[in-house]
């Protein structure tokens, strides 16, 4: 061996090793080890939005037929707080991807004809595929966190003025969507505590256009209070 060469062949002989070493416990290509790939964070999000959205056909707006007996609990309510002014209704959910939406709207007219104010829960959903019924139902988690409400028209502020409807008495149609969240159990707003959970069932019937529901989502209802059967009077159809 070449003298002049022998110290670049120890550098050579003691940084490789090394060098190998390295690369096994930093994950990077190469080596004789197993090398753990780093987290891809598209992938886990991906994963993460499919494991809720497990039912795409559960996407989209769902609308209600127009209500002049209510038989909803808020409804009924609010429309017996409306002292004869509320003479319809009609609910409303919208699931885009985990979000959800559930508007509340309130007519003056019988046939859901003159909007006087609407009420809009805001939060997230989940299916849980562990739950399952005969007649087809799937279990799906609503998860409210907020409420507003808007009036509509002279009619809506008048009549949601009168009633001081959720604590206020200057309601304007100009105002838009107004948190009342801090005011939701109240017997002069929502009768209901939102944030809530509401723990149900559906069903998608693809050919009738149509979602169904175990109960109306108007309640604070565990896992263990899920009702076990579907309602075939909870019916929305699809609408836009």
């Amino acid at each position: 061996m070449n003298l002049k060469t022998l110290p670049y062949v120890l550098v050579h002989a003691l940084i490789f090793p090394l060098l190998i070493v390295c690369c096994e416990k930093g994950g990077g290509g190469g080596g004789s080890g197993n090398p753990v790939p780093p987290a891809n964070p598209v992938k886990k999000v991906t994963e993460s939005v499919e494991n809720v959205v497990a039912d795409k056909d559960l996407q989209g707006s769902w609308e209600s037929q127009c209500f002049a007996k209510p038989g909803d609990f808020i409804i009924s309510q609010v429309m017996t707080l409306g002292k004869g002014s509320v003479k319809s209704s009609k609910i409303k959910y919208i699931l885009t991807g985990s979000q959800v939406d559930r508007l509340s709207r309130f007519y003056s007219g019988a046939n859901c004809q003159t909007e006087v104010y609407a009420f809009h829960e805001t939060g997230s959903f989940k299916i849980d595929e562990k739950v399952n019924t005969p007649d087809g139902g799937k279990g799906v988690n609503f998860d409210f966190k907020k409420l507003t409400l808007k009036v509509s028209g002279k009619a809506g502020e008048d009549l949601a003025n009168s009633m001081k409807l959720c604590g206020k008495s200057d309601w304007s149609d100009q105002a838009g969507e107004v948190d009342v969240t801090n005011h939701s159990r109240e017997v002069s707003c929502y009768f209901v505590a939102v944030p809530r959970m509401n723990a149900n069932l559906y069903k998608v019937d693809k050919a009738k256009n149509s979602l169904f529901l175990g109960t109306a989502a108007t309640s604070e209802t565990s896992y263990n209070q899920r009702p076990t059967a579907l309602d075939v009077n909870e019916k929305y159809s699809a609408a836009q």
